[in-house]
C-alpha cells in the first residue's frame, strides 16, 4: 500500500519534525492550563499534588524535547528573534530535566539537602482585595520538620489576571519558571503554525486522530 503524503511538497523528516514540534507545544498548553486551574484550587490532598507535579514535569520534559527539536529543524531560522526568544525560554528545562534523567546520581545529594527528588512548586495568586499571596507545595519524604527552601520573588510587571501566576518548580538548587515557559510555548505556536501554512499553502496541520476501537478475537487477532 503506498503511504499517502501529509503535506504535499514536503519531505518525510520535515514532517515528522512538524508534528513532534506541534505535539510538544499543545502538550505545554494543556498541562499548564491544568496546572494553573488546580494550583488555584488550593487543594492540598494527595492525588491533586500527584497530579499537578505530573503536569509541571510534562512541561519540563516538552520543554526540553523542543529546545533540541528546534536546534536541528530543517529549514529554521535559528538566528532570528522569535526563534531565540523560543529557545532561551525552553533552554531552562535542561538542568532539571538532566536532573532527573540522572536521578540516581543526584540521591545523595538531595538527601544531604532535606530535599526530594521530584521537587517543589512555589506559585503566587493575587485574592479579590489585591493581596498577593505566595504559596509552595511540597513533598517532604523526612517527616513534618519545615524545610528551607528559597522560593523566586516575583517582578513587579507579573500578570496576575488569570489568579494564578509565576509558577516555579523548584529541585535542590535548580528553580524553572512554568509560566515563562507556557507563555513562550504559546507565542511560538502562534508564529510557528502561521509561518507553516503561508509556506505549505494553508493546508492542515493538525495530526490529533480519531480514537478507534479494534475487537480482539480468540485468536489475539484485531
Amino acid at each position: 500500500m503506498q503511504a499517502k503524503p501529509v503535506l504535499s511538497g514536503v519531505s518525510p523528516v520535515q514532517v515528522v519534525y512538524i508534528d513532534a514540534a506541534k505535539a510538544a507545544l499543545d502538550m505545554i498548553e494543556v498541562a499548564y492550563d491544568r496546572l494553573r486551574t488546580r494550583l488555584g484550587e488550593l487543594d492540598d490532598d494527595q492525588r491533586s499534588q500527584v497530579e499537578e507535579m505530573a503536569d509541571a514535569w510534562t512541561i519540563v520534559d516538552n520543554a526540553y524535547r523542543l529546545n533540541v527539536l528546534l536546534r536541528q529543524f530543517p529549514g529554521m531560522k535559528q538566528k532570528s528573534e522569535p526563534v531565540l526568544v523560543a529557545l532561551t525560554a525552553f533552554k531552562m528545562a535542561e538542568p532539571l530535566r538532566h536532573a532527573v534523567q540522572h536521578m540516581n546520581r543526584e540521591i545523595h545529594v538531595t538527601a544531604a539537602k532535606n530535599r526530594n527528588v521530584w521537587g517543589e512548586i512555589a506559585f503566587q495568586i493575587r485574592m479579590p482585595d489585591g493581596e498577593i499571596r505566595v504559596y509552595l507545595q511540597t513533598r517532604n519524604p523526612y517527616g513534618p520538620e519545615p524545610v528551607d527552601i528559597i522560593v523566586p520573588a516575583a517582578p513587579p510587571e507579573t500578570d496576575y489576571s488569570k489568579g494564578v501566576a509565576f509558577i516555579h518548580l523548584l529541585v535542590n538548587d535548580l528553580a524553572i519558571n512554568l509560566s515563562q515557559i507556557a507563555e513562550s510555548a504559546a507565542n511560538f505556536d502562534v508564529l510557528f503554525i502561521r509561518e507553516l501554512q503561508s509556506a505549505y499553502q494553508g493546508q492542515a496541520l493538525e495530526a490529533w486522530g480519531t480514537l478507534r476501537l479494534f475487537t480482539v478475537t480468540s485468536d489475539g487477532s484485531t
